[in-house]
């Protein structure tokens, strides 16, 4: 199978990228607690997240790895970042409960609960915050490619990988990757579900 090509940018077609998230994430057990099917515009609510917050993290130095055609996605920040002053990370956690409507609260509560999870003494690593595939192409390789270019970046960096499973498959997948989960999961509030801290040592993983 040729694996497919990939783009690595700063500068992503970001509607093409945060489509993809929607469709990739919309029965994932963490957008479904934040965003319940009975919510009025709940497609727009989740892709008004993805939108905030994928534009967040690319102005802060993060980047995407996209398939030619999006079908798969990966977005990270590289060591350090996202570091926001208090006017920025108010103005992000404003423009989040704007775009995510009836979901806002629900989304500030899962990124301040990620943000405080982060462990602290942890040596420079790169941050997956989103990896996904558009429904019906899995198993394809594409997931492959984009964790190649990832495992790339970090390399050749010498730093580590940091990231939280959102789902006990996506978490087999990252074990089999060669990442080991960290520290005690992530349980949301209001018998939300748990998110799962995992870490790679440079070099050490998807070789």
């Amino acid at each position: 199978m040729t694996s497919p090509e990939i783009v690595h940018t700063s500068d992503p077609d970001l509607p093409a990228v945060v489509e993809t998230l929607c469709l990739a994430f919309d029965t994932d057990p963490v957008t479904e607690w934040n965003f319940p099917r009975d919510l009025a515009n709940r497609a727009a609510l989740i892709e008004g997240f993805f939108r905030v917050t994928v534009g967040m993290i690319l102005d802060h130095g993060g980047t995407v790895a996209t398939t030619t055609d999006h079908v798969a996605i990966g977005v990270w920040s590289p060591p350090g970042e996202p570091t926001l002053t208090e006017a920025e990370a108010a103005d992000y956690a404003d423009a989040l409960f704007k775009a995510c409507g009836e979901g806002g609260e629900r989304a500030a509560i899962i990124m301040q609960a990620l943000d405080a999870a982060h462990p602290a003494d942890l040596p420079p690593h790169y941050h997956v915050f989103f990896a996904g595939v558009r429904p019906g192409h899995q198993a394809r390789g594409h997931a492959l490619a984009v964790t190649r270019t990832l495992a790339a970046v970090t390399n050749a960096a010498g730093a580590g990988v940091y990231a939280e499973a959102s789902n006990l498959r996506s978490l087999a997948l990252w074990e089999r990757l060669g990442l080991r989960r960290i520290g005690p999961e992530i349980t949301l509030p209001d018998g939300g579900p748990s998110l799962y801290p995992i870490w790679g040592d440079p070099g050490t993983w998807f070789t």
